[in-house]
């Protein structure tokens, strides 16, 4: 029997108005395993300066319940870390009947994953890849200061602004505050650096220093230029697995960030 996602169980939220009527959710922008996301207009903007939102929609979970623990961890990290220019920025989040809405900044030219596929924008542009990659470094950076581990880097969850020249990480879903992780295979599997992928419970599979030597550091400016298949799927699922292992958050997550951009080149 197929299994039902939670998006499954969500009504199409277009023309809904919540936030005590202060949003007006309009189209759909995205959907993932957890949740939609829709463009809306903030109906407490002026009229001649309309000002539009990206709102998430979520299901409410029983309180306390381990899903809403992990619903209000996503969302307290993402508001921690907000305010950096290259990071979506998160606005407020509350409760509406059975659902929980989460407002951010609306960026309206799509994920870098489309930017490098779709619309082949860095296709013989080793500047603005450069320019990408600072970006993308400055925000993860931030996080790390703050005390946050995305733990998810991937094209698919770093938003352009319309003209493509900046870009925004978001989707804080499997980010922790925890340096070190007990956990292994969090994330998508065609970003993650061998530290995470790999199952420590399998001898033929362990690394004999599981921790990935990537370190988050400002991009060189002349550095060789290296190839990497583009991932064939659109949609690739972010997941975390247990084990009995620590590993350092940072140093991993900074082999995510080199796997993700190494796909604009």
């Amino acid at each position: 029997m197929p299994r039902v996602s939670a998006t499954d169980q969500m009504p199409d939220f277009s023309n809904w108005t919540i936030g005590h009527k202060k949003y007006l959710l309009l189209d759909k922008l995205g959907s993932g395993a957890y949740g939609k996301v829709y463009r809306a207009l903030d109906n407490s903007s002026p009229a001649p300066q309309p000002h539009y939102v990206a709102v998430k929609c979520l299901l409410r979970y029983p309180p306390d319940s381990d899903k809403d623990r992990i619903q209000r961890r996503e969302i307290a990290l993402h508001k921690r870390v907000s305010g950096h220019p290259n990071i979506v920025t998160f606005y407020e989040w509350f409760y509406d009947g059975q659902f929980v809405f989460v407002v951010m900044s609306l960026h309206t030219g799509g994920d870098l994953f489309g930017a490098i596929t779709s619309k082949r924008s860095y296709d013989q542009q080793p500047e603005k890849i450069r320019a990408t990659f600072l970006q993308i470094l400055d925000a993860i950076q931030h996080c790390h200061d703050k005390g946050v581990f995305h733990r998810d880097v991937k094209p698919e969850n770093i938003m352009c602004s319309e003209d493509g020249s900046t870009v925004y990480l978001g989707d804080f879903g499997l980010s922790t505050y925890k340096t070190t992780s007990r956990e292994y295979g969090c994330g998508s599997s065609f970003y993650m650096s061998p530290g995470k992928f790999l199952n420590p419970r399998h001898p033929s599979t362990q690394l004999t220093n599981p921790v990935s030597p990537f370190r988050v550091h400002r991009a060189s400016r002349d550095g060789p230029r290296s190839r990497l298949l583009q991932p064939s799927q659109r949609h690739m699922g972010s997941r975390c697995n247990s084990h009995q292992s620590d590993h350092q958050s940072e140093s991993v997550e900074a082999g995510d960030n080199g796997r993700c951009m190494l796909c604009c080149l």
